[in-house]
């Protein structure tokens, strides 16, 4: 036999002489409709409700909709409601597969529970696939509870289309959506730029006919000439940022700059000499060499009034306490006068001043004072 064809009515004339059979019926077709998990099977796209599932207490309703098993064409023009029994045990579970299942000893292909087992930690019972005998095309899994209730577990509808399609074309316009790319796939697998056909051909974006760069609707302005120098992980180099770049709302950890990066024109306080313990106040037998960590200045002006008497005193509080003792400077406007920072804590320090000749003296006097430390 070189050549045939069936579906003619049969009689004497051509290839209807010959009746042809079931078999080559279902065998014509599960060679011309697939999917890509199921050869010769899977449900209509876009007919009806696909053969939806929608849970409810100890039942799931399946939607209208058509489908081919195993080469069998399948159309269900009603909702089904498939009973769900409740699970058995405390804090067990049980998946159940919702299936059309093609029977060949009843010539039917019907929507049919295939129960699991109930347990705290189910899993899916298997299907049957025995071509001949009984083929089952999954349609959905189903957990239920105690209560029975029941939710969707795991949606494995597969659509069918024609086996003849080839490679390039085995997707539909829209087919695509975001629900369908899976977790965790990176982006070079999503986009599969490696050759003519890909997402990123500039055919294939649409909305960007030609082109192979975003719009200015998706927050990127100027198209390829928006240069971005620095880019991938490599600094920034020296002109990359135009004067005034940088937002002043843009922020900046705290230290992430220090004066060994800020340039020439920064004086840097890099070594102090004195006690080698935390506090800056107090000298070194012998002088130790620290090197300087966070550091702060901080300064004021105080009026200390002598009123006929030899010397005074005045107290300061710093602005903002150090982390231990800084270092004070004061001087005062008169020269007549001696001034003295003692004592030093973290919060503060007592300005004393003392007349050079001993003699009791009135005078308001100026005294400027600069605290280093540590912050």
């Amino acid at each position: 036999m070189a050549e045939v064809s069936i579906m003619w009515t049969t009689g004497s004339t051509g290839d209807g002489a010959s009746a042809y059979t079931q078999a080559k019926v279902i065998d014509w077709l599960r060679r011309t409709l697939q999917n890509d998990a199921f050869a010769s099977q899977g449900v209509l796209a876009n007919f009806n409700n696909q053969l939806s599932c929608t849970p409810s207490t100890n039942q799931a309703q399946i939607g209208t909709g058509a489908a081919s098993v195993y080469g069998f064409p399948y159309e269900n023009d009603a909702a089904v409601n498939v009973n769900i029994p409740s699970a058995v045990g405390g804090g067990n579970t049980r998946i159940d597969r919702i299936v059309l299942r093609a029977s060949w000893s009843a010539q039917t292909v019907r929507i049919t529970r295939i129960a699991g087992v109930d347990a705290a930690s189910p899993t899916p019972p298997a299907l049957v696939q025995t071509p001949n005998t009984t083929y089952d095309l999954p349609l959905f899994q189903v957990r239920v509870n105690t209560s029975g209730t029941v939710t969707i577990e795991l949606d494995e509808r597969g659509y069918s289309h024609f086996a003849t399609r080839v490679s390039t074309e085995m997707l539909d316009d829209l087919a695509v959506t975001s629900a369908k790319i899976a977790d965790g796939a990176t982006l070079a697998e999503i986009l599969d730029d490696d050759g003519a056909g890909s997402l990123l051909d500039a055919d294939k974006l649409d909305g960007v006919e030609g082109s192979g760069y975003a719009t200015s609707a998706q927050g990127v302005t100027n198209g390829n000439s928006h240069d971005h120098v620095g880019g991938d992980g490599a600094a920034i180099p020296a002109g990359g940022l135009s004067d005034g770049a940088v937002n002043t709302t843009a922020k900046l950890a705290n230290d992430i700059v220090d004066d060994t990066k800020a340039g020439n024109r920064v004086p840097q306080l890099r070594y102090r000499q004195g006690d080698g313990s935390a506090g800056w106040d107090l000298p070194g037998a012998p002088q130790t060499n620290t090197l300087v960590g966070a550091c702060r200045m901080q300064v004021g002006t105080e009026i200390v009034q002598v009123v006929n008497q030899v010397s005074a005193t005045k107290a300061v509080t710093f602005p903002e306490a150090f982390s231990a003792n800084p270092i004070v400077i004061v001087v005062c406007n008169n020269a007549a006068f001696v001034t003295s920072p003692y004592p030093i804590s973290t919060t503060g320090f007592t300005i004393t001043i003392r007349n050079v000749d001993n003699q009791p003296f009135s005078l308001s006097n100026y005294c400027f004072w600069l605290a280093i430390g540590p912050e």
